[in-house]
């Protein structure tokens, strides 16, 4: 019965007569070759069949383990049992990896990646999907049967490892070699899927625009419209909305899909996004608590290092959009300052405090730039095109905001013109009028949908990394005694720097000072 099922593609069938049968080696093999299925629909029916198994078979067949933690993490009540489930198979894989075949590695690996990913372990997950890619290169067709029949299933799923994991740049380098090779109907669906949600969340919304438009070319079979695949498009959706500053209609499509987001893996991109319509909508602090709620939420899918250092920036925007630049800085003080995109929100934020010269230097080193994003690309262009019109270095301002324009231009993004204080674009924009480049003046300031979301001016309080220690302890409650030994420093030492600590709050109390650090989110 198991293996008639097999044979006429009855994924579900097939896998619940070869565990009542207790041929459980016959039911891995389905879980390998029909794991989308198994994890796409009827995830109840896949539970409950797999539940039969007790924890020595789990360990022994970890295909299976990894199936039925993939299907209990599509709820929020068994994530917890979900997390257990993915360390048991990861320990298995680990004990099987060696003495496999190439196949059985390539295998492996992938689902060791797709594993790693959904606990939020970005570093592993792009590990194992970057061997998993080195292994599916050295399997040619023909090779292997079974590879065959998983080669655009792996790949995707390798696809998607890295772009959860951050690798954004391999993400869609194999995902475009899927679509290539034109794989099945399901596999292109979500392909498309994943490179129209990738290109829109970078702001290449030209291209994500032509993989929407390709999947709405076809007709597509009914298993391939699942809440995951059909949530990757309202993805796109969203953020070509945001983009064309069309707030009402993003918020609506990003309602729509708030219910699939309490266990997609990708919510990380609907956050962002969410971002962008509440600092268009004027509603920054709003927005600032609607992120922190929902970073803090536990029925969530875990998040990789790489989409929580993007939303500590995002966070750090809303923040500055209220007028809170200390908040903005200590949202990102502990990121690298590698990353592109932090040093894009603290250049900001130096601009906002009138100091362009640190804004120039912050924003002068090229680490990261050649693996960002298009909107990324564009929003340090055009801050070093502003923080160069303030400088008096008009022809600086004019090559860069000339960069940025062609930027802008050649992949379909605006939202970085939001994130420029419209003094500063009309500056950048009257040097380019009088370099007698119109079209790129125009399209820096022309714009007139373009939201207005940052203030001219912010205040920031610049404690030292030492005063920051000492006014955490006092938010802690401790006392002066116990700061100082804490701080191997004499308490003479604590009194002078709790002394500049309230001259730079402008408060008399520590009451005050702690009311004041908390407001302006110092600790």
């Amino acid at each position: 019965m198991a293996e008639q099922a097999f044979a006429a593609g009855d994924a579900h069938a097939a896998i619940r007569c070869a565990i009542r049968a207790g041929d459980v080696d016959f039911a891995s093999r389905v879980a390998v070759k029909y794991w989308y299925i198994l994890c796409a629909t009827d995830v109840e029916g896949t539970i409950v069949v797999l539940e039969e198994l007790d924890h020595r078979q789990l360990r022994e067949h970890p295909y299976l383990a990894i199936i039925l933690a993939l299907a209990y993490n599509t709820t929020t009540t068994r994530r917890v049992r979900a997390v257990e489930l993915f360390g048991t198979a990861v320990a298995a894989l680990a004990l099987r990896y060696p003495g496999s075949g190439v196949g059985e590695r390539l295998i492996l690996s992938t689902l060791e990646s797709v594993a790693f990913r959904v606990m939020g372990q970005g570093t592993a997950a792009r590990a194992a999907a970057k061997r998993a890619r080195e292994l599916l290169a050295t399997v040619r067709a023909g090779d292997s049967e079974m590879i065959d029949l998983l080669r655009f299933d792996l790949a995707q799923q390798v696809g998607t490892s890295f772009f959860v994991g951050g690798d954004l740049v391999e993400a869609k380098a194999t995902l475009n070699d899927v679509l290539a090779a034109q794989g099945r109907a399901g596999g292109a669906r979500l392909t498309l899927g994943l490179l129209a949600g990738l290109h829109a969340t970078n702001g290449e919304m030209l291209s994500s625009a032509r993989h929407v438009a390709a999947e709405q070319e076809r007709s597509w079979p009914p298993i391939v419209h699942g809440p995951y695949i059909d949530a990757l498009f309202h993805s796109s959706r969203a953020w070509d909305a945001v983009e064309r500053f069309d707030l009402a209609a993003a918020q609506t499509v990003l309602d729509d899909v708030a219910e699939e987001l309490r266990t997609n893996e990708l919510w990380p991109l609907f956050a962002l996004a969410q971002v962008y319509v509440d600092l268009g909508s004027g509603t920054p602090a709003l927005g600032e608590s609607r992120l922190a709620q929902t970073i803090a939420r536990g029925e969530r899918a875990p998040t990789t290092a790489y989409w929580r250092s993007r939303l500590a920036v995002a966070r750090s925007t809303l923040a500055l959009a209220a007028g809170q630049g200390e908040r903005a800085l200590s949202a990102v003080r502990k990121l690298s300052r590698d990353d592109l995109d932090v040093r894009v929100a603290v250049a900001r934020a130096a601009l906002a405090q009138h100091d362009h010269d640190g804004a120039l230097m912050i924003l002068a080193g090229t680490q990261g730039v050649a693996v960002a994003g298009a909107r990324h690309r564009a929003e340090r262009l055009l801050l070093l095109a502003a923080a160069a019109a303030r400088s008096d270095l008009g022809a600086m301002a004019v090559a860069t905001a000339q960069d940025a324009a062609i930027t802008l231009r050649t992949s379909g993004t605006r939202l970085p013109l939001m994130l420029v204080h419209r003094d500063d674009r009309l500056a950048v924009a009257e040097l380019l009028r009088s370099a007698g480049d119109l079209q790129s003046a125009e399209l820096i300031h022309g714009d007139q949908h373009v939201p207005d979301v940052l203030p001219n001016v912010v205040r920031v309080v610049d404690l030292s990394e030492r005063e920051l220690v000492v006014l955490q302890g006092l938010v802690a409650g401790a006392d002066l005694p116990l700061l100082a030994s804490r701080l191997f420093v004499s308490p003479n030492t604590i009194k002078t720097q709790i002394k500049s600590i309230y001259r730079k709050l402008e408060v008399r109390t520590k009451r005050d000072a702690v009311i004041a650090a908390l407001h302006k989110g110092l600790v």
